[in-house]
């Protein structure tokens, strides 16, 4: 009867009502996909009404045309559905993100004669895909930067995962272990691992932050210091099911740490050193003074002889300061100029407390010099060489020669110098001195050991 509908027409009307009730698009293609019937949807042309053979140039990007050809080879081949992703182009011009599915209708012998698509939009999670994973790369530059190692563990499955930065630290390389918390805790110093585990528990137990430093045994390289920091993740009736964290080397720090208590130990050694040699030289020149006057400009200037030579070390990096520096400072102090000195020697670095006593030792000296020998005229001159004997411990041989100046005898009362060369010296470096009273002027000789002298 004309106009009245089979029951094929029926089936397809009901086919299409579905279709349309349902979200995205649909289309029919041929067996080798050049043929494209648009069967419902909005999400690429919804006037067509016809079968398209150019629906790929259309619609498909050229960069994703060549993915789309190998995807329904594949398919043909293999008489397999299909699930991809791709850009297809609207008629609005923008682009979209579309994820496909194929179902093949098979013929008689199960070759594809065709097939039934579908297809969504999902440019949302696509570029929600793309920001997280730029966020990713954002963060894990930033953790790189930072120098810090990730992780996460799962609890219930034991599964964990670390950054390439958490790996290296360990001391691991790709591949060679599978990250767990067995393979973490064997990479701790046993003296820190029971620690340590307890500051894991404690913050488990309680929802605390997780806080440690501890040592990491990294295999063949040097211990080093690490500080971790993490949390843990609860589920709705409060049991732990997943922990985050990160992992610094802070073994620069902790160097810097130690080598702060060392310099600070030092400083309070030095202070006591030097309070102690102020004490010496305080009730020293007062016993030799002859005066108030006397003791109060002779204190003067052996506090200064020793101010300078602590001023030295201050500037001295390595804490040594050199023998030639201590004798120019005493003499630019004292005024005396280039024409009145000789001196000559190799550089020789002396300990703080051999250069506290040496400086001492070239103020009496000098001052002696200025008040008695060379340096009392004014054509005299000081001559101080030095030089650096063999040996075990090796040794300084200092000379002081005086000539042109007044004639030397020996004094009838010893005063602080004389003590300090004859007893001070030996009792505190371990050198040994000699006296020289010559008719062409005073004499000296020092031999000092250079082996390390306790501070």
């Amino acid at each position: 009867m004309n106009g009245s509908l089979t029951q094929d027409d029926l089936e397809a009307g009901q086919l299409r009502t579905l279709l349309r009730a349902t979200s995205g698009v649909h289309f029919r293609l041929s067996a080798d996909g050049a043929l494209m019937t648009h069967l419902s949807g909005r999400d690429i042309d919804e006037t067509l009404t016809v079968p398209i053979d150019d629906w790929l140039e259309r619609f498909i990007p050229p960069k994703d045309r060549d993915l789309v050809r190998r995807t329904l080879a594949r398919g043909r081949q293999e008489r397999c559905a299909l699930d991809l992703e791709h850009r297809v182009l609207r008629p609005d011009g923008t682009l979209r993100w579309l994820q496909s599915w194929l179902i093949p209708l098979p013929g008689p012998g199960g070759e594809v004669l065709g097939w039934i698509g579908a297809a969504r939009d999902v440019t949302a999670r696509h570029e929600a895909e793309v920001q997280l994973a730029e966020r990713e790369e954002r963060l894990r530059l930033a953790l790189g930067v930072a120098g810090l190692g990730s992780w996460d563990w799962d609890l219930d499955s034991g599964r964990v995962t670390w950054s390439a930065e958490h790996l290296a630290l360990l001391g691991y390389v790709p591949g060679q272990v599978i990250p767990s918390f067995e393979a973490w805790a064997a990479r701790v110093h046993p003296d820190d691992l029971v620690a340590v585990q307890a500051r894991i528990t404690e913050a488990r137990d309680n929802g605390l932050r997780y806080e440690a430093e501890f040592r990491v045994l990294p295999g063949e390289g040097a211990t080093r210091w690490c500080r971790a920091q993490g949390r843990f993740l609860y589920d709705a009736t409060g049991r732990p099911v997943r922990m985050l964290g990160v992992m610094q080397d802070v073994t620069p720090e902790k160097e810097a740490e130690a080598r702060q208590r060392l310099l600070l130990a030092e400083l309070q050694h030095r202070v006591r050193n030097t309070m102690a040699v102020i004490r010496s030289i305080v009730r020293r020149s007062a016993q030799s003074a002859t005066s108030k006057d006397d003791y109060a400009t002779h204190l003067e200037g052996r506090l200064s002889a020793l101010t300078r030579a602590q001023s030295a070390l201050t500037r001295a990096p390595s804490g040594n300061v050199d023998l030639e520096a201590i004798l120019r400072d005493e003499f630019q102090a004292a005024a005396m100029g280039a024409d009145r000195l000789v001196l000559s020697g190799p550089p020789v670095r002396l300990s703080a407390r051999q250069a506290e006593t040496m400086a001492l030792v070239v103020h009496e000296l000098t001052t002696n010099a200025i008040k008695h020998g060379a340096f009392a005229i004014p054509h005299g001159t000081v001559a101080v060489v030095w030089s650096i004997s063999d040996g075990d411990p090796s040794r300084v041989l200092l000379r002081w020669t005086e000539t042109g100046g007044r004639r030397s005898g020996s004094p009838r009362r010893k005063g602080f110098g004389t003590e300090l060369l004859e007893r001070m010296l030996p009792y505190s470096l371990g050198a040994q001195s000699r006296l020289q009273y010559r008719p062409e002027g005073f004499g000296c000789e020092i031999e000092l050991p250079l082996s390390a002298t306790p501070d």
